[in-house]
């Protein structure tokens, strides 16, 4: 028997509603961190155009930082992206 609390059903779908509530989280937390990098490039080219070479390599370091921060599955997801737009 399972019983509903404000839309969750607990019992039966249980597990299933976990696994999209960890899938809702992981994707959100991607796109976070894709706005990071987002702006860590734009910081970087703003700063190399300026000239300011010692904040740039501070922002680069950041940036690679978030790059290498990213979930194996992000990864994935990432290459099977990249690799569907390029076979087009």
């Amino acid at each position: 028997m399972s019983r509903q609390v404000q839309g969750f059903v607990f019992g039966q779908g249980t597990k299933e509603i976990m696994n999209q509530l960890k899938q809702l989280h992981q994707r959100i937390a991607d796109w976070l961190r894709e706005r990071r990098i987002s702006r860590f490039r734009v910081l970087m080219a703003a700063a190399y155009t300026a000239g300011d070479i010692v904040n740039a390599r501070r922002l680069q370091s950041r940036f690679l930082g978030e790059i290498r921060a990213r979930s194996p599955e992000q990864r994935q997801r990432m290459a099977a992206f990249w690799a569907e737009r390029i076979a087009r």
